[in-house]
């Protein structure tokens, strides 16, 4: 006490810093993993594409197919525009027209 500190308010100074810096992260975390590509493309199916697309089962089937295997685990943020163009590639060796709906698939993921 000597200085006018007060150690008991110190310490809860301390827990509240350390208690505020658990809660951010929590917080960054769950967003993180808000925005992982197989739960916003499954977000985009359910909540927009059935409701607007007749064609959405074809959709769904591309997502599934061609572009949750490579980015399902990846958080939006994290997917580069070099992954993606690999991606296209790959697909486009196999097929021109999937490729284009895989790109068609992936702008309205990215866009929901």
């Amino acid at each position: 006490m000597r200085r006018k500190i007060d150690p008991f308010d110190a310490a809860k100074a301390t827990l509240e810093k350390e208690r505020e810096s658990k809660r951010l992260a929590a917080l960054e975390t769950a967003r993180q993993t808000r925005l992982i590509f197989k739960d916003v493309a499954k977000r985009y199916i359910e909540g927009e594409a059935k409701k607007k697309l007749r064609t959405w089962p074809e959709v769904k089937s591309v997502i599934d197919r061609d572009l949750t295997p490579t980015l399902g685990d990846k958080p939006l943020s994290a997917i580069t525009s070099g992954e993606i163009s690999d991606l296209l590639e790959q697909i486009a060796e196999r097929s021109v027209s999937g490729s284009r709906k895989a790109y068609n698939a992936l702008s309205a993921v990215f866009g929901y």
